[in-house]
């Protein structure tokens, strides 16, 4: 009975060690998951890093275009200096023109003494009386036909100073209207790169907020799996944590009932080796006693064994003397019978 109930007793053990350690195995597994969920968690975190980077390269790209557009600034201002430029040097041909104008004007106010000067002249064949009149009119008509000419010489300069203006502004007008020209193209493909590059920056926006927000929904999700998860542990650790005490007090019980039955065994291996002592001392006595008593029975074997084969080397020469005895039996019995 009390070895069945130790059986017994030992099964249970054995079952609640294999539950214990199914406990604990399952526990690792739960932490595993928790960390993985943990892991999780915190790819979804890196995911709104990487879409900042995202926007801080948008915005340096963003920082060039504006750079070019201030480069193209920059350019239609020195236009507008040379649009002043070539203002200045209009204003400049029309002052010459005024001044060629006013040389016209001369001119004509020359032509008109000429004209009367000549009729003067007429006038002073036709009379003698007004000679001292035309000796001044002569010297007027000199000195009005010296300014004509100096007049037309600064016309013909003026005219030529204009001339080489009217070039120098013509070639301006042409490098403004070439320049106007590539700072407009400029500026064109800049503003469809910049509403090309809004767009995709507005799309990639939209995007990151779709994204962010299913990441946030993702998170939130997440967090509460996490703390039932957390809590679900927590249960079970306390759970095992009972459990192990329990298996614990059981064992320790265990080990007491053990170390007492090994105090009783060693108690009875005390008995016991004491016992084999004496048994060993009576061996000992014993062997040394069957050892005379074998020594005479090997004594008695080997006089045995020589009387033995004394006996049969007796019964071999009997045997040989059998044999002669018969051999000459047979031959005196052969003999008697060829006499008769």
């Amino acid at each position: 009975m009390k070895q069945r109930q130790r059986s017994s007793q030992r099964s249970r053990d054995s079952e609640e060690e294999t539950r214990s350690e199914r406990s604990i195995t399952a526990a690792p597994s739960e932490r595993a998951s928790g960390l993985s969920l943990s892991r999780g968690g915190l790819l979804y975190l890196c995911v709104p890093l990487i879409l900042s980077g995202l926007y801080v390269q948008q915005g340096w790209r963003l920082s060039e275009v504006e750079q070019k557009y201030e480069a193209l600034l920059e350019r239609s201002r020195s236009s507008d200096q040379m649009e002043e430029k070539m203002e200045e040097i209009s204003a400049q041909l029309q002052a010459s023109a005024d001044a060629v104008s006013h040389l016209s004007e001369l001119h004509r106010s020359v032509s008109s003494i000429v004209n009367t000067s000549a009729d003067l002249r007429v006038e002073r064949e036709a009379s003698a009386q007004h000679t001292h009149t035309s000796a001044q009119h002569t010297h007027t008509l000199q000195q009005l036909t010296e300014q004509w000419r100096s007049a037309q010489m600064e016309q013909e300069a003026s005219a030529q100073h204009a001339h080489t203006l009217q070039q120098r502004l013509h070639t301006l007008t042409e490098l403004w209207r070439s320049r106007r020209a590539e700072a407009g193209a400029e500026l064109h493909t800049l503003q469809t790169q910049t509403r090309a590059a809004h767009a995709q920056l507005t799309q990639q926006i939209n995007a990151a907020e779709a994204s962010v927000s299913e990441l946030k929904e993702r998170l939130t999700e997440l967090q509460a799996g996490i703390g039932r998860n957390a809590r679900a542990l927590e249960r079970t650790e306390q759970e095992d944590t009972h459990h192990l005490q329990e298996l614990l007090q059981r064992h320790t019980h265990r080990l007491a009932l053990l170390q007492q039955q090994a105090d009783t065994l060693a108690q009875h291996t005390h008995r016991l080796t004491e016992q084999v002592e004496d048994c060993a001392q009576h061996t000992h006595s014993w062997q040394e006693t069957q050892r005379q008593r074998v020594e005479e029975c090997v004594r008695a074997l080997l006089k045995l064994r020589a009387q033995v084969s004394a006996g049969w080397r007796r019964m071999e020469d009997t045997l040989r003397k059998v044999e002669a005895l018969e051999e000459t039996t047979d031959g005196g019995g052969g003999r008697s019978i060829q006499h008769m």
